[in-house]
């Protein structure tokens, strides 16, 4: 958010950040109850997730790219993130649970339950903490003033050149309807 990172891609779509207890709890979670199918298909799911968003530094994307249908419409692979964090925020839930009816069993429930409180209280306040420094906010001022090129188009002839995208499909068009309209004797059809 202060302008140094200079990673490959942008730095916004590389940040995955859950909070240091979630990933811990997430962990305890998928180790107590990982016999659970629920379980398993989760765990299964954020680790492939992750190995995703490595992209091509793991073959794993690769082999997806060439052989899952849909797969080449991904450009950033980092975008898979989304389902880590989903996964590690489900692991964390059931973790959470399981360490409450664990701490319970073996503190009582007013401790097992101020533990988790403080786990989550923990948890926001990370992210209070942590968040703000990745994910950049800046005066909508400065984001909704025209860019340069603006003025420069502006400042142009009187009818300024500009780039037009798909110029060839367009230019193909008007000269279908001119041949059309010559053919028809100069008739609006």
């Amino acid at each position: 958010s202060n302008n140094t990172y200079t990673g490959a891609p942008f730095f916004w779509e590389d940040y995955g950040y859950v909070g240091v207890a979630t990933f811990v709890v997430a962990v305890y979670g998928a180790i107590r109850e990982r016999r659970r199918n629920v379980v398993m298909f989760t765990i299964g799911m954020t680790l492939l997730a992750f190995l995703f968003v490595l992209g091509r530094d793991t073959p794993v994307f690769r082999i997806a790219y060439l052989l899952v249908p849909g797969m080449k419409l991904f450009r950033f692979p980092s975008r898979f993130l989304i389902l880590v964090e989903l996964g590690l925020a489900l692991l964390a839930s059931i973790g959470l649970t399981r360490l409450g009816g664990d701490l319970r069993r073996a503190m009582g429930a007013r401790a097992a339950i101020a533990i988790t409180v403080a786990l989550c209280a923990g948890t926001a306040i990370d992210l209070l903490i942590h968040q703000p420094r990745q994910n950049p906010v800046v005066p909508a001022a400065t984001w909704l003033e025209p860019p340069a090129t603006v003025g420069a188009v502006h400042a142009d002839a009187a009818a300024p050149r500009t780039f037009t995208p798909h110029h060839r499909d367009l230019h193909r068009a008007t000269f279908l309807r001119a041949a059309s309209f010559r053919a028809s004797g100069g008739r609006n059809q």
